[in-house]
């Protein structure tokens, strides 16, 4: 019994961080799950300090997709958690059975990626997106657990660049490898490792000690998913291939890009609204200190294309489907106009024969003279514009 209130059953799960159990909370007679930290860990006064506070902090969390919390207290040393219950398994049983398919995997990834953008919203990072904290329900929905909850290890022990490998490292970002602050981005790293291990049924990096696993998640490419599955559509594998970026600044711009993007598909991303700047953490002035996601002010806009880059074929790439072919026309109709304007002079000046030179010296250039302009020519021309511009 934890604080008179709370009455445990079977432990439902353990980690490195803690152990879950089944419990009853006798005072609302409900059932939910209760997370107790582990006595290593709860010996250090900071740990639990810091505990409580990123629980009651992933508390103000309320979402369809992310387990709830409901309290948070101490009971003879032993802090706790007390967490929605749900009925269902993790995603990392559902993959035990193999690789998922594609409409399976895109449909975990949108509701992980809706509990993302939330949590991100508010100022918090998960910061251990893996298949165990991914919980699935009997009719298919997910709910990501463990929001906020890691930071307490990881940064109340002062846990850097070493300590952090509590547990496989296989699903972590590069840069947090390297000891660097965990970040939204990070976390969307962390999706594309899962969304690979699901499509896939492999993990993207493989070796036989941590230390190897490290250098090869820093250095190494992992294996295409399009030749692992060629039957995927090439846009999810390259979603996928983009969220695992080496560089944070190669990846979606946040949640809610990553999951535009997985809607619409990689080649039509000039078509989709602009989205808000990424989130990223702030410098903590003291590991006490809670932290704080800051959304800098909206982005320089990038300069318009002009008629001269359009060799440019990353730009060009860049411009979505309708885009590309509004420029193409109006490089067609421009092209064809000109040349009725170019024949309809020759026409009309080619029955004079030209008088002899009166000198050796060949007479300066001259060049026929438009006079009349027509209408249709000038209203291609600003269509031109617009589609550039």
């Amino acid at each position: 019994m934890l604080s008179g209130r709370y009455q445990l059953g079977d432990r439902l799960g353990q980690g490195g961080m803690a152990e879950v159990f089944a419990a009853e909370d006798l005072r609302l007679g409900r059932a939910v799950a209760v997370k107790m930290l582990r006595a290593h860990l709860a010996a250090d006064e900071q740990v639990r300090e810091r505990f409580e506070l990123e629980a009651r902090t992933a508390a103000r969390l309320l979402h369809p997709n992310v387990v709830g919390i409901f309290d948070t207290a101490e009971d003879d040393g032993v802090a706790y958690i007390v967490m929605e219950r749900l009925p269902g398994t993790t995603l990392a049983d559902e993959l035990r059975t193999g690789p998922m398919s594609e409409e399976r995997a895109r449909e975990v990834a949108r509701q992980v990626l809706a509990a993302l953008a939330a949590a991100h919203a508010v100022g918090i990072v998960h910061r251990d997106i893996k298949p165990a904290n991914v919980l699935t329900c009997a009719d298919g929905q997910v709910k990501v657990a463990d929001f906020g909850i890691a930071t307490a290890m990881d940064e109340a022990s002062g846990i850097t660049s070493t300590g952090v490998l509590v547990g496989t490292p296989a699903y972590l970002a590069p840069e947090r490898l390297d000891g660097s602050p965990a970040t939204a981005s990070a976390d969307l790293y962390s999706l594309g490792a899962l969304l690979y291990v699901a499509l896939a049924g492999r993990q993207p990096f493989e070796s036989r000690n941590t230390l190897g696993l490290i250098a090869a998640i820093r250095e190494e490419e992992p294996v295409p998913l399009a030749e692992l599955r060629p039957d995927l559509d090439p846009a999810l594998a390259s979603l996928v291939s983009q969220a695992m970026a080496k560089d944070p600044a190669d990846r979606p711009a946040s949640a809610a890009a990553m999951a535009a993007l997985l809607e619409a598909g990689i080649g039509d991303t000039a078509e989709l609204p602009a989205d808000p700047a990424p989130t990223r953490v702030m410098a903590r002035p003291g590991a006490g200190d809670t932290q704080v996601l800051e959304r800098p002010g909206p982005a320089t806009p990038a300069a318009r294309p002009r008629l001269g880059s359009l060799g440019s074929l990353g730009r060009w790439e860049g411009w979505g489907r309708a885009r590309r072919y509004r420029v193409q026309l109006a490089f067609l109709t421009a092209a064809l106009l000109a040349l009725a304007i170019a024949l309809s002079l020759s026409a009309g000046g080619g029955g004079a024969p030209s008088a002899p030179p009166a000198r050796r010296s060949a007479p300066p250039p001259s060049y026929p003279v438009v006079r009349h302009v027509p209408a249709s020519f000038t209203r291609a021309l600003d269509g031109l514009e617009r589609a550039v511009g």
